[in-house]
This record gives C-alpha cells, structure tokens and sequence, in this order.
C-alpha cells in the first residue's frame, strides 16, 4: 500500500510500519517491567538497633534481576540474594528466588526467618515477599544453655537472680520473667537493676524456645541494653551466677544474630561446666586451741569434713562440721560451716600455726585455701614431760668377766 504525505508523490514503505511497532512494543515493555520490579534487592534488614527496625520497602528502582544493591528492600524477581547492606550481623539470603512468604508487620527479629531474605537482627516491616531464602552466613556450633551451678536448685522463697537463674536452667520461663519485669514481684534490694535484667533477657531466649516468638526480641533489647552501659558482672559480687549468665546470654544473641532461621534450643551447656568457681575462707585470722572456727564459701555440694595441715603436723586433722549435714547454710553457694578445733593437748604434742584448709563434700569435691588462719599458743603452757616411770628403761652395759 501507498501512502501519500502533502502533495509531493514521496512513499512510505510497508517495513517502515513493522519497524515502528516494534520499537513501541520493546519500549512499552520495559516500561512496564521497570515499573513492576522495584530493586531486585533482598529484603532490608532492620539494622543494629537493640530492638530491631522496620523496613519501608517503597524503593521504585528499575533493577531487572541479578539482586540488587537495594538497601531498602523490595520485592525481588529471582536475584541472586541481594546486597542488603543495611542488615544487621546476618546478611540476605546466598540462594535467590522466590522465597519468603510476606512481610511481618511486628518489626521484631523473628525465629524461623518468616521473612525469607531478612538480613538484619530485627524482622522486616510489613510489605513485599523476600527476595531470597535467607542463606545463613557463617558457621560454629549452637551455643550451651545456663550451667549447672551451686545451690542448685536454689531453696530461698524470695525470688532473687540466682533463684530465678536455677528455674530457667531447668527451662523454666514464665516466673524469672515475670520477676525481673515487674519490681512488685521481688524483693527490695534483691539485686542490681542489670542482674535482673540479664535475667530478663534470659527469659527471653527461654520463651524463644518454647516458641513464643517475641522472646528473642526480648534478649536482644536486654543484651544490647547492657552492653550500652557498659555493665560487668563482676560489680554484683555475692551473685556468682551472673558472670555466667550474663555469658550464655551474649553467646545466644551473637549466634542467633547469624543464624535467624535456626529454631531456638536449650542445649545442655558442656560437660564439665559449672556456674562460679569455689573458693572458702576462714571467718577469723586467728584462734586458740579449743576455740571454733568459721568457714565459709562456694562448694559443689554437701560438705563431709575438714581436713586441717600445717608444717608442724605428720598428718591431717579432720575435723566433722557440727550440725546437720544437710542443713540449708551449709550448701552451697555462700555457705557457712564451723569445726571446734582440739585443745592444747589434741595435736599429738606438736604446736601448729599456719593452718591450711581443705573442705571435702560428699561427693568427694576438694577445697582449698592456703594459710587460711593460725593458731596462737600464746599464754598456753608446754604439755608436761611424760612421767620417768612410763619411760623407756636405759640400756646398762653388762661387764665382761676376766679370763
């Protein structure tokens, strides 16, 4: 067909038509594709604040595949897990697709990952699917639950952290929590605001394994709480538990900060660990013959005897706490025990001075404090010598009769 443009007899070719249409339905369909696939970019993180952050994933790039840099989100469109650089510890997911199953609208880092490529230590907000899987980065082994510590279980009636520390060993959740949270529910000057607060965030972790699936979110804010005061256990001296405490719940926060998609567990902590370390002292410096002794301290278990050395002695002296054994001062932790030592006449005849200690339990723990106190024989006069009728006979020489 001919087509005639002014008067002049110029022609139009029929291809020229084919080649415009094509050029419209090429450009149309970018267009369109631009439009619909925003950032090819994993989900955002929700950054490295305590409690996590919210994505807004309103990016209106024109990435077309590949995983973008998108920091904002998206929805994705088969990337390769996208840049995702402003997640928290975790980044996005290593294989791209089409996983995740829609935003959550909580804004609180999750168990389980519901988020597909959530990148960051706190959820996504509420938006889009996730751009990829949500490939965990990097290794290591799930960390240990509490250690099994002295005075366990704790038999005081006032909920304090190491009580509460005890029933969350056993995976108790609910009561710690409720403690720590409400001041109401403890006693006054039970411990310091941040024990309690480590006790919160463990409980936390706990409610995370029973799944309920704000309790990491929980830990996170109580961890990140902490560790922007700068607290150290160490200032909470008579709560042994802490230190310990206080370590498992940093380890459970920095592994699950790497591994979101991993359900939360209370795995038994190593064998051979055990919360605070033992120690015992004497509650005096020095005594006399015939006087009683205090120690106290942190042991495993049960005290048996005391087993009392010094240069002066060939052995031992061992000595039976008094009282009953199982008597709730006794064990274990900040325990108190009293031995009566002999009198001046109970040494084998020797004078000892610098004594040392060793506790023993019932389960054969041994321990130890080094020069612990002395003994004064001040005023105390020598035993008398032994009567010449119980000494031993001199042997006389028998003379030699003469040839």
């Amino acid at each position: 067909m001919a087509v005639r443009f002014g008067s002049g007899a110029d022609r139009v070719p029929p291809w020229a038509f084919a080649v415009v249409g094509f050029v419209l339905v090429v450009g149309l369909f970018f267009g369109i594709r631009g439009v619909a696939s925003p950032g090819g970019g994993a989900r955002g993180g929700g950054g490295g604040s305590p409690d996590g952050g919210i994505s807004s994933d309103t990016s209106t790039g024109t990435s077309t595949g590949g995983g973008g840099a998108d920091t904002s989100g998206g929805s994705g469109s088969g990337g390769s897990g996208g840049g995702d650089t402003a997640g928290g510890t975790s980044g996005g997911g290593t294989d791209g697709g089409t996983g995740g199953t829609g935003g959550s609208s909580s804004g609180s880092w999750q168990t389980g990952g519901s988020d597909g490529g959530d990148g960051g230590a706190a959820g996504a907000g509420g938006g889009g699917d996730g751009g990829g899987g949500g490939g965990n980065r990097g290794g290591g082994t799930p960390p240990g639950w509490l250690p099994w510590g002295p005075k366990s279980p704790n038999t005081d009636d006032a909920p304090e952290p190491d009580s509460m520390y005890d029933l969350l060993q056993r995976g108790e959740c609910q009561l710690p929590y409720d403690s720590a949270t409400d001041p109401e529910k403890r006693p006054d000057n039970s411990a310091t605001p941040q024990a309690w607060k480590v006790i919160e965030g463990l409980a936390g972790i706990c409610k995370a394994a029973h799944g309920e699936r704000t309790g990491l979110a929980i830990a996170i804010r109580a961890e990140a709480g902490l560790r922007a005061a700068g607290y150290r256990p160490g200032t909470s001296e008579y709560l042994c538990k802490d230190g310990d405490a206080f370590a498992v719940l940093r380890r459970f926060v920095a592994y699950y900060r790497r591994h979101p998609a991993e359900q939360v567990a209370l795995r038994s902590a190593p064998a051979g660990t055990a919360a605070c370390g033992n120690k015992i002292a004497a509650t005096e410096r020095s005594v006399a013959p015939g006087e009683s002794v205090g120690l106290y301290g942190t042991w495993p278990d049960v005290p048996r005897t005391v087993e009392l050395r010094a240069a002066e002695l060939r052995e031992p002296l061992v000595l039976t706490p008094y009282g009953d054994e199982n008597a709730r001062e006794k064990c274990c932790k900040d325990g108190t025990v009293t031995v009566d030592l002999p009198g001046p006449d109970g040494f084998g005849g020797r004078r000892p001075t610098v004594i040392d200690v060793t506790l023993v339990t019932k389960n054969g723990a041994r321990v130890t404090r080094r020069a612990a106190f002395t003994i004064t024989w001040a005023g105390i006069p020598q035993p008398p010598a032994p009567p010449l009728s119980s000494r031993s006979p001199v042997p006389t020489a028998t003379p030699t009769p003469a040839p």
